[in-house]
C-alpha cells in the first residue's frame, strides 16, 4: 500500500493520481498546406530539451530535410525510401529495428523524432498496394492492405520513447465534413485519436520588412484549436496561436516552460501534491519561443 498527501489518501498498488503532464513522451501532429513550411520546423527542436539535443528526421518526403538545409540548418535525417526492403513497409521496419537496437545499447544521440511525413507514407502504401495488387475492382480493399501496415510503423515510433511528431499534409474543410490531418483512410483518425495535440500551421502574409517576415514576406503560426473549419486541439490546453517553435511546443505540454492557457484546477480541490506540480516551470534559456525563426538576417 502507498499513501500520498500526508498519508490523507491511500491507495492500491499501481494507483497514481493524474498529473497536469503527459505520463508518455508527447505524440503531436502538425498539418499544413503543400509548401506551407512544415519540415522547416524541425530545426526548432535543435538543443532541445538541453544543449546538444537533436531531432533525427525519418523522411519519407526527400525533399523536407533539403528545404531545412536550405535555411542554413542541415538536419540528421534518414531517407526511408533508400533504405534496404522489398517494399516500403519492409523499408520503415528495417530502419525502426536498426534504431531500436542501437537504443539497446546506448547508441542513439537523438532527442526527438519526426516523421516527415505521414501523409507522404500513407498515400505512397497506398500507390504501391494498387501496383502489387492490379485486378482488384473496389479499391477500398486496398486499406486492408496499408492499414496494418501504417500502425504497425506508428506504434513502433512512439515506443522508441521519444518525443514524435508527425508532420502531414492538410485536408481541407468541405460542406459536409470539418478538414484535418490528410492520410488514406481511417488511419487519420487514429492517428488523431492517439496524439496529444493536432496542430496547424498556417502561413501568413504580412508583407516584406514586417517583423518576424521571412524574406517573402511571410509568417508561420501553429494553431493549437479549430482554425478555418479544420480539426486543431487535443488533451493540453496551450496558446491560441503558438510560434512555429516545436521545443516551445513541447516545454508547453511538459510543464517546463510557463504555459498561459493552462487551466488551473479550481482553490481547495486538488491534493496539494497535484497543486504543488502545477507551478510553472522556468522556461529553459536554449528553447527561445521566437517567431522570426524563418527570417533571413
Amino acid at each position: 500500500m502507498t499513501s500520498t498527501n500526508g498519508g490523507q489518501v491511500t491507495l492500491l498498488p499501481g494507483v497514481e493520481i493524474s498529473g497536469i503532464t503527459p505520463v508518455d513522451a508527447p505524440t503531436i501532429v502538425v498539418s499544413g498546406g503543400h509548401k506551407s513550411g512544415k519540415s522547416s520546423t524541425v530545426p526548432t527542436l535543435f538543443n532541445w530539451p538541453s544543449p546538444g539535443g537533436m531531432p533525427l528526421v525519418l523522411a519519407w518526403d526527400h525533399s523536407g530535410p533539403d528545404a531545412c538545409a536550405s535555411l542554413g540548418y542541415p538536419v540528421a535525417h534518414i531517407k526511408m525510401k533508400n533504405q534496404p526492403g522489398i517494399n516500403l513497409f519492409e523499408k520503415g521496419n528495417h530502419v525502426l529495428d536498426m534504431i531500436e537496437s542501437n537504443k539497446r545499447v546506448g547508441r542513439f544521440p537523438y532527442t526527438s523524432i519526426i516523421v516527415d511525413c505521414a501523409s507522404t507514407y500513407g498515400y505512397a502504401l497506398f500507390d504501391e498496394a494498387k501496383q502489387a495488387f492490379p485486378n482488384m475492382k473496389d479499391e477500398r480493399k486496398y486499406y486492408g492492405i496499408i492499414l496494418p501496415q501504417m500502425r504497425v510503423f506508428f506504434r513502433r515510433v512512439i515506443d522508441l520513447g521519444l518525443p514524435n511528431i508527425w508532420l502531414s499534409w492538410l485536408r481541407e474543410s468541405s460542406q459536409t465534413s470539418m478538414g484535418g490531418i490528410d492520410l488514406p483512410g481511417s488511419f487519420k483518425n487514429q492517428l488523431g485519436g492517439i496524439a496529444h495535440m493536432i496542430l496547424i500551421l498556417e502561413l501568413r502574409r504580412i508583407g516584406q520588412g514586417q517583423q518576424g517576415a521571412d524574406e517573402d514576406g511571410n509568417i508561420r503560426l501553429l494553431h493549437t484549436r479549430p482554425w478555418m473549419n479544420c480539426i486543431a486541439g487535443g488533451r493540453y490546453r496551450l496558446p491560441e496561436p503558438c510560434p512555429p517553435h516545436l521545443g516551445y511546443i513541447l516545454d508547453l505540454i511538459l510543464g517546463r516552460t510557463e504555459n498561459p492557457a493552462r487551466l488551473l484546477p479550481a482553490a481547495g480541490t486538488a491534493p496539494a501534491a497535484v497543486a504543488a506540480a502545477a507551478a510553472p516551470a522556468v522556461a529553459p534559456a536554449t528553447v527561445p519561443a521566437s517567431t522570426s525563426f524563418f527570417a533571413r538576417t
